[in-house]
């Protein structure tokens, strides 16, 4: 090894991060590592640092994954070390820090599809380090901001440092309960010293989401998944809300009820489904995999039909749950598709409910304003489905056929149902042929000749 100097260290992590962005990039994580790794083996070898152990068969995330390893071991500072790796894969995965304006999937498909990928690949690497993260390394690892941000971002990067399985994979509960305390303190002695807004506002997303997440950990009707757990007790909860009060955030009333042990039950399924996917992705080997998507099964299509709030972003969760839950069990041909019909139904009519209502004149909102079903969540579901088509495990069988017919004949009805331009059909049929796969491409095929077929939408012809 090499004299250890500073110099060293940036590149050896620059050189680490360069391939795991590649790799990430080029999806190839699931590949042999010696057949993909030669490059990183040679630069490394060429700057007298230890490579990665090739004596077995692994996968390229495997071997990123020890690399990484090795050089926090290695580092003096192993704290620093472990801040420093969260935040440059917090960096590289979230889109607003890579300067990414790519936010429009009517225009650039394609692009938004592989962005998202890259970014589950990243998560997935950082998910796989088994690093001794510390309360303090999680906060160390966001000097790097150097609070150049805007709030929105450092928002978004709190959020995810307040939830589960998020740079480690705790084996109890009590980890991640004994974690979640430590980092609150961190936060809010931070919050306190500071004047920075920017700071403030973080460490308020940060409670919100322990509140959110705990209140479903709390939750007895879950305890065929979790057992009966509390996320934090009464003693910790009386602690921390008494430091909550004497700081200068403000906390949503619901997030203060939490902390005053006052929280009403609520279903609060996007939390849930959040939950179970983020152990879906951490779960390793294909019957781990089955086992966290079969055990909620029940619970989660039973709570549904009871959550009165329906939005986006709990029907794009249950889309990939339920996606994901077909593909890893192929032989369940009975499998519905009514629930996820009904949420999209659902969140078209709460929206419209919402715009009338916040409009200043709504009794001349006219039926053209209003939307029979949104468009973009349809694409995003769409999306999830063709995902889960190239799902990384190789053993998973991939293809239930009942469930595919379901999910062509719901895509078919809905661009015939509504009013859907034929540009619009073919952006949606892109994303669902988006993965390469000949299934897929024929689902494309069949929604648009669905469409084609309807007399309102055929050419006329030319004489």
């Amino acid at each position: 090894m090499p004299t250890q100097t500073s110099e060293l260290y940036n590149q050896w992590l620059h050189i680490l991060m360069h391939y795991a962005k590649t790799f990430s990039d080029q999806d190839i994580l699931w590949e042999e590592f010696s057949r993909y790794g030669y490059g990183l083996q040679r630069q490394l070898k060429e700057m007298g640092l230890p490579p990665v152990v090739p004596e077995e068969y692994i996968s390229v995330n495997e071997g990123i994954a020890r690399g990484l390893v090795e050089f926090v071991k290695s580092a003096p500072d192993r704290k620093k070390a472990c801040g420093a790796v969260l935040w440059r894969f917090i960096k590289a995965a979230h889109p607003d820090m890579r300067n990414n304006t790519i936010q429009n999937t009517k225009k650039r498909p394609e692009t938004y599809r592989k962005e998202r990928r890259f970014q589950k690949n990243m998560m997935y690497i950082l998910s796989m380090l088994h690093l001794d993260l510390s309360a303090k390394d999680k906060i160390n690892a966001l000097d790097y901001l150097e609070y150049k941000y805007s709030a929105d971002e450092y928002r978004s990067v709190y959020k995810q440092l307040g939830d589960y399985n998020f740079g480690e994979i705790p084996e109890d509960i009590e980890y991640e309960r004994m974690q979640t305390v430590k980092l609150f303190h961190e936060l809010l002695k931070q919050a306190r010293k500071s004047t920075c807004k920017d700071k403030i506002v973080s460490a308020q997303a940060f409670l919100e989401n322990v509140a959110r997440n705990g209140q479903i950990l709390d939750e007895t009707r879950y305890t065929d998944v979790y057992g009966n757990v509390k996320m934090i007790d009464a003693a910790a909860k009386a602690e921390m809300l008494a430091a909550m009060k004497k700081s200068k955030v403000t906390f949503s009333e619901d997030c203060l009820a939490f902390f005053e042990g006052q929280a009403k039950p609520a279903t609060n399924m996007n939390s849930y489904l959040s939950i179970v996917l983020n152990k879906f992705k951490s779960a390793g080997g294909l019957s781990e995999k089955r086992r966290v998507l079969a055990q909620p099964f029940a619970v989660i299509n039973l709570n549904l039909q009871k959550e009165k709030e329906i939005t986006p972003k709990l029907v794009e969760n249950y889309a990939q749950y339920l996606c994901q839950y077909a593909s890893y069990h192929c032989e369940n041909g009975s499998i519905r598709i009514d629930m996820l019909r009904n949420l999209l139904e659902r969140e078209a009519e709460q929206s419209n409910q919402r715009a009338t209502a916040s409009s200043l004149f709504a009794e001349y909102v006219s039926p053209k304003e209003l939307k029979s079903i949104d468009k973009k969540l349809v694409l995003n579901v769409a999306d999830a489905y063709a995902r889960s088509f190239s799902c990384s495990d190789p053993e998973a069988e991939e293809f239930n056929p009942h469930f595919h017919a379901r999910m062509t004949k719901m895509f078919s009805e809905i661009v015939t149902k509504h009013p859907y331009r034929k540009s619009e059909v073919q952006t949606l049929c892109n994303v669902l042929k988006s993965n390469g796969d000949k299934v897929m491409s024929a689902t494309g095929k069949a929604v648009m000749s669905a469409y084609t077929a309807q007399p309102k939408n055929r050419k006329p012809r030319t004489r």
